[in-house]
């Protein structure tokens, strides 16, 4: 399964992440009231479909004690192409 965001052009987001030992995983998205769950297929990993998400939304996974934490994809991704640390740990932002 890919990590991280997918963006389907028109239809909305892909959004996954691997949390093998963790029982609940959220999702929330700045443009939505509140967390949602996202589903749990085979092997750990967690994902949501989102239809509204656009590039610039931003978003953070939500562990189950509460703590967010931003897309460990896109943290490595920035990274390599930055060479440091964003100073919003929080949250991540859909990039186009």
């Amino acid at each position: 399964m890919p990590f991280g965001t997918e963006m389907l052009k028109g239809l909305g987001v892909h959004f996954r992440i691997f949390a093998p030992g963790v029982d609940q995983m959220r999702l929330q998205l700045d443009n939505t009231p509140g967390p949602l769950i996202m589903n749990s297929p085979k092997g750990g990993w967690r994902r949501s479909f989102i239809r509204n998400a656009a590039v610039g939304t931003r978003y953070s996974f939500i562990l189950p004690d509460g703590t967010q934490v931003p897309d460990p994809a896109l943290e490595i991704s920035t990274r390599k192409r930055r060479g440091s640390e964003r100073s919003d740990r929080s949250k991540a932002m859909l990039l186009g």
